[in-house]
């Protein structure tokens, strides 16, 4: 991702952790009916401002893989319980998504360009509460800026199930003067503040801020889950 600002990424945050996170998610996902293996469709994505015109990305896409899992998955070990979350993950072909499948006994992370979603339903949508961001640092001023991936999976007007990701950006003043709740400083990792200063900023991101980027994928069924 290029930041528009003469920014530099100084360091990946996660608004929550992955364990709290869905150690608190209601339940729901495993009675979701978008649950299956699906036929990538259309690809398309925006690069300078979520209503500017898209371009297609399916031919480049497609390269990674034609289908998309979309499964449940929830995790128990002796001691730690989760409850469950939808997980979208590409795959090469059925035998691939097959084997993607959650078992319950390992922690599966969605990587690439799709996501977790911990909350939200069919009706509306599937989506997380508490985004998950990256801050960074102009080279100009003391502003800092706070980019925001805000995923959605919903059922269309059409009836065509639609992955979106927006990309939104805003400034926020330093705290303590840092724009990151740590730095390397003479070898070592010092602490500048507590990061959860910097979730409710996300939040408002999340809702207010610039969308930059829009990336709208859509999925024709192959099969159901079982």
């Amino acid at each position: 991702m290029t930041n528009t600002g003469l920014s530099i990424a100084l360091k990946t945050l996660f608004s929550i952790t992955f364990l709290a996170l869905v150690g608190a998610c209601s339940g729901g996902p495993s009675d979701s009916a978008f649950r299956g293996i699906y036929q990538i469709s259309g690809w398309t994505e925006t690069t300078d401002g979520c209503d500017s015109e898209a371009e297609s990305k399916l031919e480049q896409e497609l390269q990674s893989g034609a289908l998309v899992l979309i499964d449940d998955c929830k995790f128990s070990f002796p001691g730690v319980t989760s409850e469950s979350w939808l997980q979208i993950t590409q795959c090469s072909d059925l035998a691939d998504c097959e084997e993607q499948r959650c078992t319950g006994n390992e922690l599966p992370f969605a990587m690439g360009d799709f996501s977790v979603l911990l909350d939200g339903n069919d009706e509306d949508g599937w989506t997380n509460n508490d985004p998950g961001y990256s801050v960074y640092k102009s080279f100009e001023g003391d502003a800092c800026t706070l980019v925001v991936s805000d995923p959605l999976l919903f059922m269309s007007e059409d009836g065509i199930l639609t992955f979106e990701k927006q990309t939104l950006e805003g400034s926020y003043d330093p705290i303590n003067g840092k724009c990151t709740p740590t730095s390397f400083v003479d070898g070592e990792w010092v602490d500048n503040f507590d990061d959860e200063k910097l979730h409710p900023i996300a939040k408002d991101v999340q809702k207010n801020g610039n969308c930059t980027d829009l990336m709208r994928v859509t999925l024709t069924p192959v099969s159901e889950n079982p």
